[in-house]
């Protein structure tokens, strides 16, 4: 790819990840294109409460990781290189992988993208090393409009577009005109959906 991004092609997607931001900036399926960041890491402030037991919804006040430079970077890896904030730190015959340092406030996420060589889909795996206060931690994804589904314990429900907090297990599917995404996960999570 040109020398702002790093591309991928996998089967009948692409990704575009910017070396400046870290993040996805372009994620193309089919022939719909989902442009500007996607998958940011987003603090949002929230009470003292840290079960959110009256929490309904959050305000959309955020704060979104950036890069780290390359002083805080190499600092933290400890390492005799001379080590890029956004940098391929395996590419091999079954995948390549991205390695991302962010930082907010006293925290930091190392994010690793691992990108198949073959296969419809990729992986983002965190490392999130978390001191902020009063604040929690949101994966934002801008889908348009569409329906947002998630799994629940015996089966998946229709995520009301509101605003309030769902909880979800294994996935989410948003399903658009034309195309659809899935998110799979290993735990269980909290999601809110506003204005796609």
């Amino acid at each position: 790819g040109d020398g702002a991004y790093f591309q991928f092609e996998g089967e009948g997607f692409s990704v575009k990840l910017s070396k400046s931001t870290g993040y996805v900036e372009q994620l193309k399926i089919g022939e719909a294109v989902i442009d500007g960041a996607f998958a940011t890491f987003e603090a949002v402030k929230t009470s003292k409460d840290p079960w959110g037991t009256f929490e309904k919804e959050y305000p959309r006040e955020s704060e979104c990781f950036r890069l780290a430079d390359k002083k805080y970077v190499n600092n933290i890896i400890r390492s005799s290189f001379d080590n890029e904030n956004v940098r391929v730190i395996e590419d091999g015959e079954v995948r390549t992988v991205v390695e991302a340092v962010y930082v907010l406030g006293d925290s930091r996420i190392v994010a690793r993208y691992a990108f198949p060589k073959k296969g419809g889909h990729f992986d983002l795996s965190l490392d999130v090393f978390w001191l902020e206060s009063d604040m929690l931690l949101k994966l934002a994804l801008p889908f348009g409009n569409g329906e947002l589904s998630g799994h629940t314990m015996f089966s998946s429900e229709i995520i009301p577009c509101d605003g309030k907090e769902t909880a979800f297990q294994k996935y989410l599917l948003w399903s658009g005109k034309s195309c659809n995404i899935a998110v799979i996960n290993d735990c269980e999570h909290g999601v809110d959906w506003l204005n796609g």
